[in-house]
């Protein structure tokens, strides 16, 4: 028997009414939703640290009043505010991980065989606000 293509062997018959899975574009998903996910991570990770940042630079320029009373109540009110966005900045990193380690589950399936679906359906497995995709 005689092959004109020498790769014949690594195709695979495709049932009648089963669409053929290309893993590559499957893949292709996954790696856009992790990077969707990585950048929301850091967008807010980096509102929390500008908020930070604008109330160091407020402290800083109410050091210069002479009330003491007034100086200690905004240090307070930093130390709190520093604290709250400390604690936000871990629940968002600790999501994120949750979500980053949920992407392996995908990453199987895929090598498994199944289809992701479409990508819009993952982007509202995975983010907080999926009413912002309609």
């Amino acid at each position: 028997m005689n092959h004109e293509n020498s790769d014949d062997h690594l195709w695979k018959p495709i049932r009648k009414n089963q669409p053929k899975l290309d893993k590559n574009a499957e893949l292709l998903k996954v790696s856009l939703l992790s990077d969707e996910i990585r950048t929301r991570h850091f967008a807010v990770i980096g509102m929390w640290i500008t908020f930070m940042i604008a109330f160091l630079a407020g402290d800083i320029s109410l050091l210069s009043l002479t009330d003491k009373t007034v100086q200690m109540i905004y240090l307070v009110g930093f130390v709190v505010a520093a604290f709250y966005i400390i604690r936000q900045i871990r629940e968002a990193s600790l999501k994120y991980l949750k979500r980053i380690s949920q992407l392996s589950d995908l990453i199987k399936s895929v090598e498994g065989g199944t289809s992701l679906g479409e990508f819009k359906g993952l982007l509202k497995k995975f983010i907080e606000r999926p009413e912002l995709l309609e």
